[in-house]
């Protein structure tokens, strides 16, 4: 007992040092350049969502097919940068950009502050190993989309998402069933209504309903298996359901059907995508 707690100070210690170095290290990954083309586009419809224009449901800013419809899962991710874009400047693409930039990095380590987070609730070893494995693992793999980008968004949603699932099957003989799905104080509400903020973000949301039967069939430990697939089976529905609270309304339910649909066929028909192109500063 006593060697644990000399010991206590020491790991605490070493907890901080790693925390730390984790978050140095993403803010150095997140100095990427603001070149991404799709930037500009979140920027324009940010922007003219903010002005009153609401929220397009077409391909407007296309040479070629400006009628054609648009399933706008991003519309807040867009409104997020146009603010932080006019926070810094009205108009002049660098002075937007030093808003971006500040954004990008306020996203960027609220990601590894969430994977931390999830680490330490899942803890089987000392905290600063499993902090650094954790962190500079998960950094590895997601630096490239540590850019201002909705993905970066969305992969701080995935992780609180899934750990509310994880709460809900492991509390959920302690809910009121089915009620506590939709009941914002209870962990499985709480998953429901962050999945249909998500969809406001990203069209990743479609994971959701994925996660919820897949915790179910990989977390043995949260009760009998009966039991685990009544929550998860009514998790994964609302999950797919929430496609249908975003704008686009019931066409946001198709949304993974149109992903699907992007790899058949001879290739993309660039007559039917958003532009990138279009001179969306003009």
């Amino acid at each position: 007992m006593t060697g644990t707690s000399s010991q206590s100070p020491w790991r605490l210690a070493a907890l901080a040092v790693t925390v730390l170095a984790l978050l140095l290290v993403a803010a150095a990954l997140l100095r990427h350049s603001t070149g991404d083309l799709d930037l500009l586009l979140h920027d324009r419809t940010g922007s003219d969502i903010l002005a009153g224009e609401g929220i397009p449901d077409t391909n407007t800013y296309s040479f070629t097919a400006p009628d054609h419809r648009w399933t706008n899962h991003e519309w807040l991710f867009q409104a997020l940068v146009a603010t932080a874009g006019d926070l810094t400047g009205s108009g002049a693409i660098g002075g937007r950009a030093t808003g971006w930039a500040v954004l990008r990095l306020v996203l960027g380590l609220g990601l590894v502050a969430v994977l931390l987070m999830d680490a330490w609730r899942h803890r089987r070893t000392t905290p600063a190993a499993l902090a650094a494995w954790v962190g500079l693992v998960s950094l590895g793999l997601l630096w490239t989309r540590l850019t201002m980008r909705p993905e970066i968004l969305s992969a701080i949603l995935l992780v609180v998402v899934l750990g509310r699932i994880e709460t809900a099957l492991r509390s959920g003989r302690d809910d009121r069933w089915p009620l506590a799905v939709v009941d914002p104080r209870r962990a499985a509400g709480q998953a429901t209504w962050l999945t249909v903020l998500w969809y406001q973000c990203h069209g990743f949301a479609v994971l959701a309903p994925v996660m919820w039967l897949l915790a179910a069939a990989l977390d043995r430990g949260a009760g009998p298996a009966r039991e685990r697939w009544r929550w998860a089976s009514v998790g994964a529905l609302l999950g797919l359901l929430a496609g249908a609270a975003t704008p686009s309304g019931p066409a946001g339910l198709l949304y993974p059907l149109q992903v699907i649909g992007q790899f058949t066929g001879d290739g993309p028909d660039l007559q039917r995508t958003i532009s990138e192109l279009v001179p969306l500063l003009e």
